[in-house]
């Protein structure tokens, strides 16, 4: 008797989240243009996975949750692209359709 596929995927995911917040804090990919508290970064590791833990028990309870994963999804590529939006596509649009 081994692990289970469910524990697995919790692991998977916990190392991943452990792996991101060690290379964004020691800056191996070059990423220091913007300072990030080791608070903050604590945060969103915990936060998010706070939210898998919770979408995993709602969906053990049987509700489904992949209206709850879309809308975060949305959300999450919302604020990503908010700067790209902002910086290169703004100035083309105002381009094109200048009156």
């Amino acid at each position: 008797m081994g692990i289970g596929w469910s524990r697995r995927r919790w692991i998977v995911a916990a190392l991943v989240v452990a792996a991101a917040t060690f290379v964004l804090e020691s800056g191996l990919l070059g990423l220091r243009a913007i300072e990030i508290s080791p608070y903050t970064l604590n945060w969103v590791a915990d936060s998010t996975m706070m939210a898998f833990v919770v979408l995993a028990a709602l969906s053990q309870l049987g509700i489904q949750t992949t209206s709850f994963i879309a809308i975060l999804g949305a959300a999450g590529l919302a604020i990503g692209l908010n700067g790209l939006l902002t910086a290169f596509l703004l100035p083309i649009l105002m381009a094109i359709f200048r009156f």
